[in-house]
């Protein structure tokens, strides 16, 4: 009687302990919003498997917008590797009204990440690419949209 009630209580603490490291995860904090980086200060942008890794310039880092208005915007890190949904989606678009990141209307272009990748090299080697820009829609911690847009 006394051995299975040792093997009882061991059972019991086993799976209390499980249940506090389940819940302890499931808590962790996600962050939603838009991160932006200009075309000229990227100096890496590769994307291996579902991870996308962008550095820029000391000078430009990555800005961070909670919402669409880039008037709030923070400077954030210079290297950040994002995470990309199994259904994301690339698009063209041209800067929006007032203080907008991008323009809703004109999204409808959809695009690819090696063209995306392909105007960034262009952007390098003309030496003009002030008015272009990549901007990262994040839900959950997770990339569910890639902006490039231009003027």
């Amino acid at each position: 009687m006394r051995k299975m009630s040792k093997k009882v209580t061991a059972v019991l603490l086993s799976m209390m302990m499980v249940f506090t490291l389940t819940i302890s995860n499931a808590s962790a904090k996600t962050v939603s919003g838009y991160y932006l980086i200009s075309a000229v200060s990227t100096t890496y942008f590769k994307k291996k498997g579902r991870t996308l890794t962008v550095k820029t310039k000391k000078a430009n880092p990555i800005s961070y917008v909670k919402t669409n208005d880039y008037g709030k915007a923070k400077k954030t890190v210079r290297n950040k590797k994002f995470k990309l949904s199994k259904t994301c989606k690339y698009y063209l678009s041209s800067i929006g009204s007032g203080n907008k990141l991008y323009d809703f209307k004109s999204m409808k272009k959809k695009t690819s990440y090696s063209a995306i990748k392909k105007h960034i090299k262009d952007v390098h080697s003309l030496k003009d690419g002030s008015n272009f820009g990549v901007v990262f829609v994040v839900k959950k911690g997770t990339v569910t949209k890639v902006v490039m847009v231009s003027a």
